[in-house]
């Protein structure tokens, strides 16, 4: 009398666009636990270009995900996919609303197809006019911003020189430092947005004027008091 023992054998399949665990699609004894580890979570492509892990995917009905290692037990066909995201060290070119050059930021490694509302500036965030969609490394983007100059004046309604002065438009707060006619440089400023101007009550032409008006007096009054 003869016995035969049979083993039954579920096929794993596993898709791996990383190609690190494809060599582990095969067959494997029934109720057999397989352990999938995925040894680089993120793969550098070149060209500014990486692919993250994201998970997985299965189909498999008992298994445990834990970071980067599914465990699962073979108890029927499985596959397994293993998730991964392409992502961009992404630059902007980034222009005003009206077209002028503003300069080039670096948001970082950015997911492709991640929508990039706004962007930082020397710490001052600016909205973009119309949302980016990412799609690679390289790209322009308009702000909803403008370059302004201000006319500083003080109390006296005298231009305020060489003055550092602190312009608050809306939630933004930027700094400028004044020319010899009491105008900042050009700041980029959001668009529509209401901007109050701080900066010393008095300035240089002010402070000269009234010291030349004390002076004036200082001479005058006393002749004309002799003279009465």
């Amino acid at each position: 009398m003869v016995n035969y023992l049979w083993i039954k054998y579920y096929r794993l399949n596993i898709v791996d666009l990383s190609n690190q665990l494809t060599n582990l699609s095969g067959w494997y004894n029934e109720d057999s636990i397989v352990n999938i580890t995925v040894p680089k979570t993120i793969i550098y492509l070149g060209n500014e270009t990486r692919l993250a892990f994201t998970g997985f995917t299965t189909n498999a009905t008992r298994y445990v995900i834990t970071n980067n290692t599914l465990i699962l037990l073979m108890d029927r066909p499985v596959t397994v996919t293993v998730n991964w995201i392409r992502e961009y060290n992404t630059s902007l070119t980034l222009y005003t609303i009206n077209g002028a050059y503003v300069g080039t930021t670096y948001l970082g490694w950015v997911r492709y197809g991640e929508e990039v509302t706004n962007v930082s500036i020397n710490g001052i965030t600016y909205e973009l006019r119309t949302p980016l969609i990412i799609n690679g490394v390289n790209d322009t983007a308009a702000l909803n911003a403008e370059y302004r100059e201000f006319s500083v004046r003080d109390a006296l309604g005298l231009p305020e020189p060489f003055t550092q002065v602190v312009i608050k438009c809306g939630v933004q707060e930027l700094s400028g430092v004044t020319n010899a006619y009491g105008i900042t440089q050009e700041l980029l400023v959001p668009i529509n947005a209401v901007c109050v101007v701080e900066a010393p009550v008095i300035g240089y032409y002010g402070i000269a004027l009234v010291i030349a008006v004390f002076l004036i007096a200082v001479l005058i009054i006393p002749r004309l008091i002799r003279r009465h």
